[in-house]
């Protein structure tokens, strides 16, 4: 070698014409990454942050083993609220753990993902044995509530997180009508950050009473608005425990019977018991006797024996001789107020929390029965049946190529190395192959790990190894052996957790073509760890994915940059909305839809009336699916009878919805959902006026197929038609033996002709918006939405705060960059919840070819509709509207 080189001695220096690598192969090593099972857990005593598996059983604890062998000694709890509500926080009362933040990534300052950890409940002085609990702790952003109606499906008891001085929102009455309409769980009130009013509201003890009365009553009637019967069970009450005051910062947490225990301790005499009956409401201390509030001036018990006391403390804390005079046990080096002030309050208080949730704690056994209700078949006895439900995404382990999955077992017992079958909601038939599999492990989150255990019994939470990928993370498993070989997917029922419109989309197209596995793989992966997200393969190759929201969307994506496929080229289109379709007139124009002579059908189709449409959407009663013979005329519904059950058609929405008997009789099967739906298919004929009027159960079939092929692909833009009745009023088939294919074109080619001729129109999804903000930034946010079609429909000041709440309504089309505006213009002190609320008609015709919109020009009101049509099927690659008719 040249002495000249740079290089020395020991190293080769080799010169080729061409290089020996593939140019596909990066010059660097690419780095791996995955979504681990540790973003589902709150904390890690791994040394390099991450989750450790145990391989071995936990036979290091039989203790903990043995409060999970026992119904009466484990609970699951969730941790539901708003945003910003101290749902976290609120954790750190209960687990001695220091918790970190929970985001996905840094920086992003909110809980993205459910999170579930074990931890032992150790007794107290009123509860002296010990509980193991499962806590599962959800996002509160009002676009992530899938996830927190995720975790209230595998839980026995739900905290609902308030703030003390923003109070009740509309995302945590979304919350509340799930759990108490769908889920049917207890909810148990924590009012958290009490100290925002002492501190920075600054309420005389009197006014903080008020306010936190008015926030108890709020909720009471958001569960009695969602109740069809006074149950008066399901309302939280200081008095019964079901609700809470805490505070992270002033380190404390109590309820009623907590704080009258206190005095208890003080007065051996006193029933903390009784006490704490007369720590709530309108009840005054008089003369050494309780007595009812007669006056104004008079103070109520909760002032008097609890605020007083606790103002006390603080101005003794700031403005006193800091820690050295209040206890001997405080500090007394110098430290600032705050200090003085948290330590003073810890020391006041003490720590109740394991008191406080062990007297709320209820049995599995209620939650079981809700949950075997609604899963499990009641043809097989509980002894030969093992059915567990999930409702979280799949995780996945790099260290060791673990794919788990969060189960709660609804009956029987799961077993290690068990032959098991999974359904979910793509499955067509139970007995599928494809979806069976073996049990290859049963881990349960305790200590910051994951301990292997041989099996999990009835009501406990789970991890467990083997489960198959599916396209959506709500799953039954079922033992393989159950009904033998006659199950069915009747025996089942994959109960929905989360209904809500998913409207707002994204396209992805892949960069690289021979990254197309690893690109699947991290998709499937994506669909798996993501509730809530939809995708869809299009025919040009593209993956559109539908989602809640900007934020639903934006997590989603970010997971699958950085985690899942980190090294892939992927390109994003713009975020975009689905459109939906309707029709304006009342009745519309007969259509004839014949093949032959002898054989035509004939539809009329209408606008529904709001509140069938409502109805039928919210599911307040179902339709039956053909289980009989169908038959024109009043004698349509007489088998539902025979078998004692109560017609959908009984129920009085129906009458409210002027709709006459005669329709509601003939009311054959909504769409395009099967038991439900916003469209109605209404058999109109009469037996006099049908020249043929016998009709064979294959024609009822083929006819519904129809029917909802042409209510999922309107005639402007192919979106779902909503809010249609279409009345069948000419039956004339002659050939009973007609080949089914030919009944399914006429019907669906009729309907569509139908359709037209009630004059259709576009539809499109309207989100309601709340926005918390102070006084002065009213007319901003006003301003801001009215000039993206938006309109105020509320404004009202918060009782006892500085703060204001206004309720919009802005089209979804015009959200996209609105959050960010808002905050610009407001200087971050207006902060936007979005959901979804209704469809809204686009004003404006969709067949006035007059109207002709520029490039960048934007469009009037009465163009609107005619430019979304024109856009939609230009991305969709359909012909021109007046072409296609």
């Amino acid at each position: 070698m040249n002495s000249d080189s740079d290089s020395n001695d020991s190293v080769e220096v080799i010169v080729g014409e061409t290089g020996v690598d593939s140019s596909f192969d990066p010059l660097l090593p690419v780095p791996t990454s995955h979504h681990t099972a540790a973003d589902r857990l709150l904390y890690s005593h791994d040394s390099q942050g991450r989750l450790a598996l145990e391989q071995r059983k936990t036979t290091s604890a039989p203790f903990e083993e043995t409060l999970f062998g026992s119904l009466s000694r484990f609970c699951s709890v969730v941790v539901i609220g708003a945003l910003h509500h101290g749902k976290t926080s609120l954790l750190k009362l209960f687990t001695p753990t220091e918790i970190p933040p929970l985001e996905v990534t840094p920086g992003r300052g909110i809980s993205v993902r459910n999170h579930v950890f074990s931890s032992l409940l150790s007794g107290g002085c009123s509860y002296p044995s010990s509980k193991m609990v499962n806590f599962i702790d959800t996002p509160g952003h009002s676009q992530l509530f899938c996830e927190a109606a995720a975790g209230m499906r595998l839980a026995d008891v739900a905290l609902l997180c308030v703030d003390a001085v923003e109070g009740l929102d509309r995302s945590a009455e979304n919350l509340v009508k799930h759990a108490v309409q769908v889920e049917e769980i207890p909810i148990v009130l924590v009012i958290t950050k009490v100290d925002r009013l002492l501190g920075e509201q600054k309420l005389p003890p009197t006014d903080a009473y008020r306010k936190l009365l008015y926030i108890v009553d709020s909720v009471n009637n958001t569960i009695a608005s969602y109740t069809s019967h006074t149950n008066r069970s399901v309302l939280v009450s200081p008095e019964n425990g079901t609700v809470w005051f805490s505070s992270f910062r002033y380190g404390f947490l109590f309820s009623l019977e907590s704080f009258a225990c206190k005095y208890a301790a003080a007065y051996p005499a006193l029933d903390a018991a009784c006490f704490s009956q007369k720590l709530w409401g309108p009840l005054c201390f008089e003369d050494r006797t309780f007595k009812k509030i007669t006056k104004g001036e008079q103070k109520p018990t909760f002032v008097s024996f609890v605020l007083e006391p606790l103002y006390k403390v603080v101005a003794h804390a700031i403005t006193g001789g800091r820690s050295a005079p209040f206890s001997s046990e405080l500090d007394p080096s110098p430290r600032s107020p705050l200090d003085a002030l948290t330590g003073a309050m810890r020391t006041y208080l003490g720590n109740d929390a394991n008191d406080v949730l062990h007297a709320v704690l209820p049995t599995v056994h209620e939650r079981q029965r809700v949950l075997k209700s609604k899963y499990c078949p009641k043809q097989y006895p509980d002894d030969q049946r093992v059915v567990a439900v999930s409702s979280f995404s799949q995780i996945a382990d790099p260290s060791s190529s673990k794919v788990l999955r969060i189960f709660r077992v609804l009956s029987g017992t799961v077993r290690a190395g068990a032959d098991m079958v999974m359904l979910d909601d793509s499955a067509k038939d139970a007995n599928s192959s494809s979806h069976s599999f073996r049990v290859k492990g049963v881990y349960r989150p305790y200590g910051g790990t994951l301990h292997s255990v041989d099996a999990a019994g009835e009501g406990q939470v789970v991890f467990i190894e083997g489960v198959p990928p599916t396209m959506t993370s709500h799953i039954l498993m079922l033992a393989d052996d159950i009904g033998g070989g006659d199950r069915t997917m009747e025996d089942f029922c994959l109960f929905p957790i989360d209904s809500t419109e998913r409207v707002i989309h994204v396209s992805l197209e892949l960069k690289e073509p021979t990254a197309l596995q690893r690109w699947e793989t991290g998709l499937g992966g994506l669909l798996q760890t993501s509730c809530g997200l939809s995708m869809t393969k299009e025919e040009t190759g593209e993956y559109t994915f539908s989602g809640y929201g900007e934020l639903h969307l934006d997590v989603a994506l970010q997971q699958l940059r950085q985690s899942l496929c980190p090294s892939i080229a992927t390109g994003v289109s713009k975020p975009f909305v689905s459109f939906s379709e309707s029709v304006f007139q009342a009745e519309g124009v007969l259509a004839l839809s014949s093949h032959k002579e002898h054989e035509s059908l004939g539809f009329v189709c209408g606008k529904a009336d709001p509140i069938l449409t409502r109805d039928l959407t919210e599911g307040r009663f179902s339709f039956p699916v053909l289980p009989f013979q169908p038959s024109p005329g009043p004698t349509f519904f007489k088998e539902i009878s025979k078998e004692g059950q109560s017609p959908f058609w009984a129920a009085p929405p129906m009458y409210s919805s002027h709709f006459d008997l005669l329709d509601i009789r003939h009311v054959i099967a909504p769409a395009p959902d099967k038991t439900k739906g916003s469209n109605i298919f209404v058999d109109d004929t009469l037996p006099e006026e049908c020249v043929y009027p016998k009709r064979s159960r294959g024609h009822w079939e083929t006819m519904l197929y129809g029917f909802n092929a042409a209510m999922k692909n309107g005639p402007l833009v192919g979106e779902v038609v909503r809010d249609v009745v279409t009345r069948l009023v000419c039956y004339d088939i002659r050939n009973e033996k007609l080949k089914n294919a030919a009944i399914r074109s006429h019907t669906r080619n009729g309907i569509k002709d139908a359709l037209l001729g009630a004059k259709p129109r576009l539809l499109e999804p309207v989100f309601s918006i709340d926005v918390l903000t102070s006084d002065e930034y009213v007319d901003t946010v006003t301003g801001l939405f009215q000039k993206r079609r938006g309109v105020v429909v509320s404004s009202k000041p918060i009782p006892a705060s500085i703060f204001t709440r206004m309720h919009c309504r802005v089209p979804a089309i015009e959200t996209f960059g609105l959050e960010t505006q808002i905050r610009v213009h407001t200087s971050g002190q207006a902060y936007p919840s979005q959901y979804f609320s209704d469809w809204e008609m686009v004003s404006g015709d969709p067949f006035d070819n007059k109207i002709q919109v520029g490039p960048r020009e934007p469009a009037k009101a009465y163009q609107l509709s005619r430019d979304f049509v024109s856009k939609t099927r230009f991305r969709k690659g359909l012909p021109p509207l007046e072409q296609s008719l």
